[in-house]
């Protein structure tokens, strides 16, 4: 392609513009020739380049910079140009002549390269998540699942000597068992093709929630606070399962103070999302542990809490389903507040329909 040729007088007005440029960039020459100053017609964050560009060349040198010009109708094209100073001894002066060639092609070729590796990033790393999720799969299923099994067996091979004993103990190990296969099976099912998104009202979601573990909020004389939650485009019954396990696992970490327990959002309007936050007043987390408490069947106390240790590593699940993401901040005796993101209406419903 022929290069589009401008010349620049000392006040930085065009004094030439070939037919060339006049025709790529869509002005008309009659309204750039003594009419405009070269560097208007870029965008903002590219005029200082223009300048520059003049203000250190010497004669007989020339630079080469990529900048931004905005056309007449307010379309971005991008321009590699090449800068020659020179002097005009007829008029005195010193004059700067820029050669433009279009870049879109390229520029938007590198777009293009710059998404496939961020893509490529994207994937590696969720393998990897993958990976690690399916080995911590196997570490479970070789100790956690074979314990109550192994206990079965023992107890088989030397039992009590009364045999009621022995079937209570078995049935406590069968029933664990159970337990930990319908845990599983529940946090298998918490995927992607489970997912079914409908207009969500939180706070309705938020009701139901406290109405099922009003026993467990009685007897701990636990407090929730929610304030005018979004209604948001998401899988109900997953929203019900991760509000449930949140709550649960506020009471369950208790301090010695009665459990309060706050839930709260904001909007990210830049990243079209919303960030919850549930705040409690238990027994905070040391940092060595951020990372671990998601994982499944992970406790912080084995003996004395609670639960099979599925409850976060489920709310994490369903939260990355949402194409959200979930981290905490947390002191040791100062409690812990649990953040997540969930899409806001139009990424919702974008993602909604790439699932389909």
């Amino acid at each position: 392609q022929k290069d589009g040729e401008v010349q620049v007088g000392p006040d930085g007005r065009i004094e030439y513009a070939s037919r060339n440029f006049s025709e790529f960039t869509q002005y008309e020459l009659e309204l750039l020739i003594d009419q405009k100053k070269l560097i208007d017609l870029f965008i903002p964050d590219d005029q200082e380049l223009i300048k520059q560009s003049r203000n250190i060349l010497q004669n007989d040198e020339s630079r080469v910079l990529e900048v931004r010009l905005t056309k007449p109708n307010n379309q971005i094209m991008w321009l590699r140009g090449r800068v020659v100073q020179h002097h005009d001894y007829r008029k005195g002066s010193s004059l700067a002549t820029f050669y433009f060639q279009k870049i879109e092609k390229e520029k938007r070729l590198e777009a293009e390269l710059r998404n496939l590796d961020f893509e490529h990033d994207q994937l590696e790393k969720k393998l990897e998540s993958r990976d690690f999720e399916m080995e911590h799969f196997s570490k479970v299923a070789s100790t956690d699942l074979k314990a109550p099994l192994n206990q079965i067996t023992q107890l088989l091979n030397n039992p009590p000597k009364s045999p009621e004993e022995t079937s209570e103990k078995i049935k406590i190990q069968a029933e664990r068992m159970k337990d930990l296969i319908d845990a599983l099976l529940i946090y298998s099912l918490s995927g992607k093709n489970q997912y079914q998104p409908i207009f969500v009202d939180l706070n309705e979601i938020m009701k139901e929630v406290i109405s099922g573990l009003e026993f467990q909020i009685h007897s701990n004389n636990a407090k929730v606070h929610y304030f005018s939650l979004p209604s948001i485009w998401a899988d109900r019954i997953q929203m019900i399962r991760l509000f449930r396990n949140m709550l649960e696992n506020a009471i369950k970490f208790r301090g010695k103070e009665n459990p309060i327990i706050t839930v709260t959002h904001s909007l990210d309007e830049e990243n079209d999302r919303f960030v919850f936050a549930v705040e409690d007043n238990g027994i905070g987390i040391s940092p060595e542990l951020y990372e671990e408490v998601f994982l499944i069947f992970r406790k912080f106390n084995k003996k004395d809490s609670p639960g099979l240790g599925m409850g976060l590593a489920l709310c994490k699940k369903i939260v990355e389903i949402h194409k959200g993401k979930m981290w905490l901040r947390s002191a040791v005796g100062q409690g812990t507040t649990f953040y997540f993101t969930l899409p806001a209406e139009k990424s919702a419903k974008k993602i909604a329909a790439q699932r389909d």
